[in-house]
């Protein structure tokens, strides 16, 4: 193998490692704005999901209070 093949094979790795470190902070950049999208949307429905589930918690002491009472 020639000192001008293996230079060229080295600036072909080199050039392949730049392209995997970037695929890699391409996926993690998105990861992250998924992380932070699937929390923003928690944060924001987390009221609705706890009101709902308090309600229908009173609604089920409410009826099991009148079948009780009769």
């Amino acid at each position: 193998m020639s000192k001008g093949e293996r230079e060229r094979l080295r600036r072909e790795a080199d050039a392949s490692r730049q392209r995997i470190v970037a695929t890699v902070g391409e996926f993690g950049t998105a990861a992250r704005a998924t992380k932070d999208d699937a929390i923003a949307a928690v944060k924001r429905y987390a009221p609705i999901a706890g009101g709902a589930a308090a309600g229908l918690a009173l609604l089920k002491v409410l009826a099991g209070r009148r079948h009780r009472s009769k």
